[in-house]
This record gives structure tokens, sequence and C-alpha cells, in this order.
């Protein structure tokens, strides 16, 4: 096994059937967090049972899809310490960390905890996630509870962009009577909310209250409008509608970031030529600033 510096991947979930390459760009965040130790997929795979595998993703996308034999503690919550004690106390092994892919610093910080914390020092890091490892190790993936993974099961790339839209015209499909859905952890959120007055916040890791509104939303007959923090959690999200036969829904390309930053594109445009935008402001900003309106969880949680 390579350790060289302790990294960890989180629940973030990019392209599933496209596996990273080795190149440095793939993996932003080991700059950030470069005294922890990384696996990569040969040696996890070559040595799988020297490791006790820890899937920080929330419940419903580990249920969805996650390597065999790996255990969900969510990071973060509030149980995490005690769990990984006691699993480290029971097992005696070095812990490995992965989630969705190397885009997240919700493992990081994880890791950074189990050490730091509560003094596990054997950790490390698988950081290509489970991007990486479905595409090399479909036979010891579990998917929608089955083992080893029916590639016919596998949402593909061209299949969920089907359901992908620019966040401009996210909003525009606001105005349609649609429920539009919040999934961003309390966490990602951070108490701001996106479109005030026309979302629901029901965070993924809530996941019976996701499933209540995921149905009612199909016997009233509404399409759906679902967000995530960065455009990549939805892709676990997806298989949970294939199950309840929804067909009519959206995600928004990119998640709130991608909206955040179409927002300051079109301010530091309009600041570059002198003059602001006339005509309607989309659904979601202020009438006099063109910003996004913030709405605090009180008023948007149903």
């Amino acid at each position: 096994m390579r350790a060289t510096s302790l990294l960890i991947a989180t629940g973030c979930i990019a392209s599933l059937l496209l596996p990273l390459s080795a190149g440095a760009n793939h993996y932003p965040l080991r700059e950030v967090y470069k005294d922890i130790g990384i696996i990569q997929l040969a040696d996890l795979a070559r040595d799988f049972s020297m490791y006790t595998l820890i899937d920080v993703r929330t419940p419903l996308e580990y249920e969805v899809m996650h390597i065999k034999g790996a255990h969900n503690i969510e990071y973060p919550s509030t149980k995490f310490g005690k769990e990984i004690k006691a699993l480290f106390n029971q097992e005696k092994k070095p812990m490995v960390f992965y989630a969705g892919g190397a885009q997240c610093m919700e493992p990081y910080l994880a890791t950074q905890t189990a050490h730091e914390v509560f003094g596990i020092n054997r950790t490390y890091t698988f950081d290509g996630g489970i991007i990486e490892w479905l595409p090399a190790q479909a036979p010891m993936t579990m998917v929608d509870g089955r083992l080893p993974a029916d590639p016919a099961s596998i949402i593909t790339d061209a299949n969920y962009r089907d359901h992908m839209l620019a966040p401009m015209e996210f909003e525009r499909k606001i105005a349609t009577d649609a429920t539009l859905l919040d999934v961003r952890t309390y966490h990602e959120r951070e108490g701001v909310g996106l479109f005030f007055g026309h979302e629901q916040w029901v965070p993924m890791d809530r996941y019976t209250k996701l499933l209540q509104v995921l149905k009612t939303a199909k016997q009233d007959g509404k399409a759906l409008l679902i967000f995530d923090d960065h455009g990549h959690r939805t892709r676990m999200l997806q298989y949970t509608l294939r199950k309840l036969e929804i067909k009519d829904f959206y995600f928004m390309e990119g998640g709130a970031k991608a909206y955040y930053r179409m927002i300051a594109e079109m301010h530091d445009r309009d600041y570059d030529h002198g003059q602001v935008v006339s005509g309607a402001v989309p659904a979601g900003q202020d009438q006099h600033t063109g910003h996004a309106a913030h709405s605090h969880d009180m008023h948007s949680m149903h």
C-alpha cells in the first residue's frame, strides 16, 4: 500500500461509469489535506481483507450502492465517534474511509476527526470512492441489494444527464406546477435556502421523510425538481426514483454551488457593462439586488 498523505472521499457522486484517471487534477483536495494517507484502487483490491471499510455517505446512498462488506457510518453525525471506536476495537484493522468520489471534503474531515479526536492512527482513505470502484470491481459491489452488481441495473451517464437541467433552465421550471426539493444535508445547507417560498427542504439523510415527499408528489401527479449541493448526490437519488417508478423529474446540474456561480457571473457581467439586468427577476432572487433570496430553514422546511 502506498501511504503518502491521508485523504477521504465523500458522498459526492459524479459520473459513475467513467472511472477517474490518475491525474492530479482529478483529486483537487489532496493539496488541501496533504497529511492524509491515500490507498489506491489496486492496493485496496489486492489487500481487501486487511482493512475495515467505512462508507461515510448518507444511508440512502449506501443502500443504493456500496463496496461489499463496508460499514455505513455517516459523517458528520453525532454517533460517528462512538461507532468508529467500537468498530476499530472489534475488528482491529486499519480503517479505510470512502464515499462517492474525490470532490467533497466530508470524508477528509472524518479522517481528521478519527485520528485527532478519537485517537485512531491506522486510518486511510480510498479517495476514488465508489466512482472508481464500481467499473473495476463490479463483483465486489452491492447495487440495489444485489451482489455482484447487475450491469443492467446501473444507471448510465447518458440516462442521468437526460434528467439534468442547467441552473437557468432549472429556475425557469420552478414557475410550473412542480414539487421543488432541496435535498442538501443540514451541514451543506447551513441554514440557507435557495428559492424562497418555493422549495421544500428534505435532506437526503432523512430517508423516511424524503420517501414520503416523493410518494406524495407521485400521487399528486406532479413533476419533481430536485437540487443538491454540488450536483453529485442526485445520482444515487435517481435509483430511489426508479424504484418508486417516478419518471417525471429533473436535477439541477452542478447543484446549489452552480446556481450561486451563475448569479455571481451575471452580476459581474452586468457590472462590467455598467448596467442592471432589466426584465423579470428569476425565481428565488431579490427584486432589487438580483441575487438569490436566502431563506432560513424554519421557513423552508415542510
